[in-house]
């Protein structure tokens, strides 16, 4: 019996994601989840946890320093606007004036490919 196997164009696309992100030393630090994973918030599905949140799992992983903030280093998020059926960044300005770390977090969520 053949297993069941698809070529490469019939395989499913991985799901668009939403995500939070900041700029930590120059390096985006970045956390997606799948859209069907997201939370609404008005018109727009977003990121299941906070950046506090985030940052709290972050600083007891070693991945930030524990004397520093979530809201000292650079933030943004990507959201989905369910009506629209787009994408929207939010992100500080200084994040913004750095296209290719900005590039990166917004890449990273909306692409069906990681």
């Amino acid at each position: 019996m053949a297993a069941n196997i698809h070529p490469p164009a019939q395989r499913r696309k991985k799901e668009p994601r939403v995500g939070i992100f900041w700029l930590v030393d120059g390096k985006p630090l970045i956390d997606v989840a799948p859209l069907s994973e997201a939370e609404p918030y008005g018109d727009h599905v977003t990121h299941p946890r906070s950046h506090a949140a985030e940052w709290e799992q972050y600083q007891r992983n070693g991945i930030v320093p524990r004397e520093m903030e979530y809201e000292e280093a650079p933030r943004g998020r990507v959201m989905y606007n369910t009506k629209s059926r787009r994408f929207t960044l939010l992100a500080d300005k200084c994040i913004l004036d750095v296209s290719p770390a900005c590039t990166a977090g917004a890449k990273t969520c909306c692409s069906s490919r990681r």
